[in-house]
């Protein structure tokens, strides 16, 4: 599963908010997450529609957390942009009947896809921004692969 773009930088501004647990700006977060300023305006707003982080009003306004880290899911934050988080949504509207190789083949197929969303589905859900920030040998795993990948 491919994500999209605005979703790492969802998680990646969620993150930011929940490290400096204070009121930061769209300006401030977008610079130190290396996203532009308007586009961290825009999905700092669908973050704060979907009831993940609050703004706040006047000269020392922005963002801040709506939740306790804990309680918000990679889950949340991943609906937020991706919308359906279905891995193959054609396959499950299809019906196959008959007992030939194709129909027995796709209802293989089918329920291949059925456990790979309920395995999928079932981590975002359970973990949380919380055990991202407490996993820093889970962060010294990411960046050992990044530096192999160079």
């Amino acid at each position: 599963m491919q994500v999209k773009t605005s979703t790492d930088y969802a998680l990646r501004c969620v993150l930011y908010l929940s490290i400096h647990q204070r009121v930061a700006t769209a300006i401030e977060i977008g610079k130190e997450m290396h996203i532009s300023v308007n586009y961290t305006r825009v999905i700092l707003q669908r973050l704060k529609a979907a009831g993940l982080v609050s703004s706040v009003q006047g000269v020392t306004g922005g963002y801040k957390l709506f939740k306790d880290p804990k309680d918000i899911t990679i889950f949340d934050v991943f609906a937020v942009e991706e919308g359906s988080m279905t891995i193959y949504p054609s396959v499950f509207k299809k019906k196959m009947t008959g007992n030939d190789m194709r129909s027995r083949c796709f209802s293989n197929v089918r329920y291949f896809y059925y456990e790979y969303q309920e395995l999928s589905d079932n981590y975002l859900k359970k973990t949380t921004i919380a055990d991202i920030l407490n996993s820093p040998e889970k962060l010294n795993a990411v960046q050992t692969s990044e530096t192999l990948e160079k």
